[in-house]
């Protein structure tokens, strides 16, 4: 059944965020949408973790459809502070599951990091296996989330970027390039990134057509940092022999990374009938941008 989706009241957590702020920009003239986030000068201030704020907004809005882009997404810091991640990224969510409507419908997103990239590429029914303490906040909220009596629709991501946040490896890459310093990227880690404004449309189609399940999203091919970091060079014309490829090992990184973590997104693209962009399509397009 499709909804009168120009009615619907959404309610956007973590807006300030990559995927919450692509978004709203998409959508705000679609739904009726309270954005809010847990900066102090915001004007729609929400933190997950406190009830008290959450009842308070959930109560005045009681919105339809909550999109859940509020999380705790540093990896390596999610190993020293395993207290702050689990209460943004698990019971952050309990608390929207908990205190909403129970006519209210969750999109949370969920990450290639439930897995410990032994076997993929994976599909929705692969079996999760997590690696680090952020992936085991991700699956256990997932967990949540499918348990509950909601109606409910999960996104399994990986390597979310745009080119409007800072906090990403696109960005990170391109800014060290455009700078002319030397970077060392691994030829190891292997998914498909996550294009922040292509999964703002996703999500509000599946939003306008009521799809609820788990399904993965990411570009059309699977990569390697170190090959997307060439392609980056490449598109923005920067010199390709400052990138160094090295094993994840040789980084010394806090938090172990599962390394073939490929989604197969065959499942949505059966459901919506898209078709997914290449890394190079989606450069392509975000230089014209």
């Amino acid at each position: 059944m499709v909804r009168q989706y120009s009615k619907l009241k959404i309610l956007l957590t973590g807006s300030n965020g990559q995927l919450g702020s692509s978004f709203y920009k998409s959508t705000k003239n679609v739904f009726n949408i309270i954005a809010t986030n847990n900066e102090a000068s915001s004007s729609f201030y929400l933190d997950i973790t406190n009830v008290q704020s959450l009842k308070y907004i959930l109560s005045d809005f009681n919105p339809d459809v909550i999109l859940n882009c509020a999380a705790f997404t540093n990896v390596d810091l999610s190993e020293k502070e395993k207290f702050n991640a689990r209460n943004i990224n698990v019971i952050g969510l309990q608390n929207l599951i908990n205190y909403s409507s129970k006519n209210t419908k969750i999109i949370q997103i969920s990450s290639d990091y439930i897995y410990d990239g032994s076997n993929g590429p994976y599909n929705e029914k692969s079996k999760p296996n997590p690696l680090n303490y952020y992936g085991k906040t991700k699956l256990e909220a997932e967990n949540s989330l499918i348990g509950s009596n909601k109606e409910y629709l999960i996104f399994r991501i990986g390597c979310l970027f745009d080119y409007e946040n800072t906090n990403n490896f696109f960005y990170w890459v391109y800014s060290q390039l455009k700078q002319n310093k030397l970077i060392k990227v691994t030829d190891d880690q292997i998914n498909n990134p996550t294009y922040a404004k292509n999964l703002s449309k996703v999500i509000m189609e599946c939003i306008m057509l009521d799809v609820t399940g788990v399904y993965n999203y990411g570009s059309l091919k699977y990569i390697s940092r170190y090959e997307f970091a060439k392609v980056i060079a490449r598109y923005y014309s920067f010199n390709s022999k400052l990138i160094f490829k090295v094993k994840t090992e040789q980084l010394n990184q806090i938090a172990i990374r599962p390394k073939m973590t490929g989604l197969d997104c065959s499942k949505l693209i059966k459901v919506l009938g898209i078709e997914l962009l290449t890394i190079e399509q989606i450069l392509a397009t975000m230089i014209i941008e």
